[in-house]
């Protein structure tokens, strides 16, 4: 965990906002500039305006001074790292400045919603199976680490699987379940064309996660289970509704499951029975309107979408693999921290734009004095370095967590 937290702090280093490549690209252009016009300056002043030598060398040295863009470049750089650090001190690591500052920008977010919006804390609440079948599902479910397989072991921990054939392999169907020999498990959505002659399908229909178990072409079992969603997801999502960011939840589990966990948090739009294919539509169709899409996932059937969307989000009691395709990790669990990550790019870009806006405008006037002739190279430097010095410490105001 630690060696990953590491890498991803030095990987977030290493990858500027857009506004910072922006700068250095504006600033390699910009300083050729000064360096072909101080010497004109000077040219001017000597030749056309009657100055000697060294009243024009020193007034164009002045220029050189002040129209160099120290303030402008550190505009940005020490903003992105100090919104960044305050954000993991709070347990969000976001991977980069990019990530950092696209954030503000959000329009819609997409959430998954086990282990998300809710706890993923599942106990099986009913069931109906024979028992060599539910000791077949025990032991798929022992090699799975989605929290529906951590329920289903739990609840039948006292059963010997001894008798089982564990030579056979066990294949993991993205999105729908498991496989091994003629037995499948999963969701109901993957047993539609498979005979049901006791009508387990019909127990996919309640407001409860339900997973079907089927042998050769036959449903042969049921295992409903329950969840509860997390006190603080129902306070993120309003806080963002608040900002202006649609909040969308996307399920695997039925209609009827989804419906009832939209109503818990409020959320007025979303889809059930997703694969992970109908995420990355989702997203993408968003995307097509040119919104700016998050997504929050766990899973490893959250990771396609995640890696779609423009700032992935993961849990950090998730997959390893949701947390590799996310820009940002949720590593507390917690979607208030989300928020508040929203909510600090949103001080980020604030003070990023007026730092630029300080910058630019002290250049602009300690130029103009030059030209004039009302400034010195003393008083240039202490009004030039201390702008730098003033846009520094503007940025890590956000290292400050606000009351």
């Amino acid at each position: 965990v630690f060696s990953n937290i590491i890498r991803m702090v030095e990987e977030a280093q290493n990858r500027p906002s857009h506004i910072a490549k922006f700068i250095d690209r504006f600033e390699k252009k910009y300083v050729t500039g000064v360096l072909i016009t101080v010497p004109i300056f000077i040219a001017i002043l000597y030749y056309m305006n009657g100055f000697t030598f060294e009243e024009a060398f020193y007034r164009g040295m002045v220029l050189l001074t002040v129209a160099s863009p120290c303030a402008l470049v550190a505009s940005a750089t020490p903003a992105t790292l100090s919104a960044i650090s305050n954000g993991a001190k709070n347990g969000v690591l976001v991977k980069g400045g990019a990530a950092m500052e696209a954030l503000a920008t959000m329009d819609v977010l997409y959430s998954d919603k086990t282990g998300t919006m809710t706890f993923g804390d599942f106990r099986v609440v009913d069931y109906e199976a024979a028992t060599d079948v539910i000791k077949e599902v025990v032991f798929m479910e022992q090699q799975s680490s989605h929290p529906i397989a951590k329920a289903i072991v739990s609840k039948f921990s006292d059963l010997s699987l001894d008798a089982i054939d564990s030579r056979e392999p066990i294949e993991e169907i993205a999105g729908l379940g498991l496989k091994k020999g003629s037995y499948r498990v999963g969701k109901p959505s993957a047993f539609t064309q498979f005979n049901d002659p006791n009508q387990y399908h019909e127990k996919s229909a309640g407001d409860h996660t339900t997973i079907l178990v089927a042998k050769e072409n036959q449903i042969v079992g049921y295992f409903s289970m329950s969840d509860q969603v997390r006190h603080e997801a129902v306070d993120a999502v309003k806080g963002f509704q608040e900002e202006g960011v649609e909040v969308i939840l996307l399920t695997g589990d039925n209609e009827a499951v989804a419906k009832k966990v939209a109503k818990e948090v409020n959320i007025t739009h979303y889809k059930a029975a997703c694969t992970p294919e109908d995420k990355i539509n989702a997203v993408m169709a968003s995307q097509e309107k040119e919104q700016v899409v998050g997504m929050i996932g766990d899973g490893i059937n959250d990771a396609p979408a995640l890696a779609n969307a423009n700032i992935g989000i993961a849990m950090g009691s998730g997959t390893s693999v949701a947390m590799e395709s996310a820009e940002v990790v949720i590593v507390k669990n917690d979607l208030m921290k989300l928020l508040y990550s929203y909510k600090l790019s949103q001080r980020l870009n604030r003070i990023i734009k007026q730092n630029i806006i300080f910058a630019v405008g002290v250049i602009i006037m300690l130029v103009v004095l030059n030209v004039l002739g009302l400034l010195d190279l003393p008083t240039g430097v202490v009004f030039h370095e201390g702008s730098t010095i003033l846009v520094i410490l503007n940025g890590l105001r956000l290292i400050r967590e606000p009351k």
